[in-house]
């Protein structure tokens, strides 16, 4: 009975810990654009496997880890209970940064998932996969610049003065070549593509 108390306590002490769930989230998030990485370069004469193929699984991944970052980061900061549309616009407000780029990912997914058969066979410009690496590493880089963003808003790490301001800058910069990588990708499947 006391080891079972003893346990319920961690495990509640675990579920409350923003560093802890953030960090979660993060890795999971990381992991997801790592498996798009690493499972990509390969192509299949069927067009089952290849690049799309881990394109759809690894930025849906990142997309499901950055969904539970953002209501995550929202619930552990506002303990208040609103209604439905302050909740939602308080949301969409404070996690704009995060829904920007699940947007984008949700873009890729979007790609990858419309021209699938033609992406896994390698029937694309060889600009399209110097495009998707050039997203991915933008992507990773913009998880971390939310996730320092983030923590610095609650506290987890020491916030230097005009730092949060430049690394939301620094987001949305880097969200916005990612937007023009991102539609260059699109570009090039959609119009400079062959049959295959």
């Amino acid at each position: 009975m006391n080891a079972n108390m003893k346990l319920g306590r961690q495990v509640d002490h675990i579920s409350r810990n923003p560093t802890y769930l953030n960090v979660i989230f993060m890795c999971i998030a990381v992991i997801g654009i790592i498996v798009r990485l690493i499972l990509s370069g390969s192509t299949s004469k069927d067009g089952e496997s290849g690049n799309a193929t881990a394109s759809v699984y690894g930025y849906t991944t990142t997309i499901i880890s950055l969904v539970g970052f953002m209501f995550t980061e929202y619930a552990i900061n506002d303990n208040n209970s609103i209604s439905l549309m302050k909740f939602l616009k308080k949301l969409f407000i404070d996690s704009l940064p995060i829904l920007s780029l699940i947007i984008v990912l949700a873009w890729n997914v979007q790609i990858n998932s419309q021209y699938y058969k033609k992406i896994n066979k390698g029937a694309v410009a060889s600009e399209y996969n110097t495009y998707a690496v050039i997203t991915n590493i933008l992507s990773i880089l913009q998880i971390i610049i939310i996730f320092k963003m983030i923590s610095e808003k609650m506290q987890l790490t020491n916030s230097i003065m005009g730092v949060s301001n430049n690394l939301t800058g620094m987001n949305y910069v880097l969200l916005f070549i990612n937007v023009i990588f991102t539609g260059m990708m699109q570009i090039v499947v959609q119009y400079f593509s062959t049959d295959g």
